[in-house]
């Protein structure tokens, strides 16, 4: 329950929506935090696909494909903050300040999360579920780094990138 609690945004400073997408990027792209800056850097491809534009200023604009998991986060972080889905996504701050006109700075945005990370290893410890109470120094260590090193999704990439290519034959 109380776990809900913070995750329905019933604190309103926690910004959970904000965390929420904090999360998936680190746990579902590649995607650097440092480069996520504004809603128009994602696009959606011809189908159900979307992508993130990499600005690389040797390289031009590199677009990374995003991953059904991060989408479906992706989605509703843009339904939250009220974009439409159809059209091209507005030049706005993915994680903007309380009056919207500015975004966050990457220090403030990881503030939320410990802030997120240290209320929620508090609920954890007062919790009478005891696999729950177990994981109160988990949630208070999590970090960026440490989802993006621990998710299913790095795990998966990594697997494919260590298979050994065919035997020539």
């Amino acid at each position: 329950m109380a776990f809900d609690k913070l995750a329905s945004g019933a604190l309103p400073t926690l910004r959970s929506e904000q965390i929420l997408l904090y999360i998936a990027i680190a746990g579902f792209s590649r995607i650097r935090l440092g480069e996520v800056q504004t809603l128009n850097q994602f696009r959606r491809g011809t189908k159900e696909d979307y992508y993130f534009d990499q600005s690389k200023a040797a390289k031009g604009v590199v677009s990374i494909e995003l991953d059904a998991d991060f989408i479906f986060y992706l989605k509703r972080y843009l339904i939250f903050n009220q974009v439409d889905l159809e059209c091209e996504f507005p030049p706005l701050p993915v994680f903007p300040t309380n009056n919207g006109e500015f975004g966050y700075s990457l220090d403030v945005v990881h503030q939320h999360m410990a802030f997120f990370r240290n209320a929620l290893a508090d609920l954890a410890a007062l919790c009478a579920d005891p696999n729950i109470k177990a994981c109160e120094t988990k949630f208070r260590r999590m970090s960026f780094a440490s989802i993006r090193r621990y998710s299913l999704y790095t795990w998966r990439r990594r697997r494919r990138n260590l298979r050994w290519p065919a035997p020539a034959q």
